[in-house]
């Protein structure tokens, strides 16, 4: 998975992880733990990521 080179090779000690992804094919709860245990292993802090399927979705969540 790329996200675990991502951890490798950045700093996420004390940032906020919020995951989402376009991909229709595994669903963001299957991934979720995982990111969650890289946050943690990074001192990082992780909230619930989310799917979205068009730019709208996006912005409405970037607006919360």
């Amino acid at each position: 998975m790329i996200i675990h080179t991502l951890f490798d090779d950045y700093n996420f000690k004390g940032k906020t992880i919020i995951p989402f992804t376009t991909s229709m094919s595994t669903p963001m709860s299957s991934s979720q733990k995982y990111i969650d245990q890289m946050a943690k292993k990074n001192q990082a802090k992780s909230k619930n990521g989310f799917r979205y399927e068009n730019s709208n979705d996006l912005k409405k969540f970037l607006k919360k």
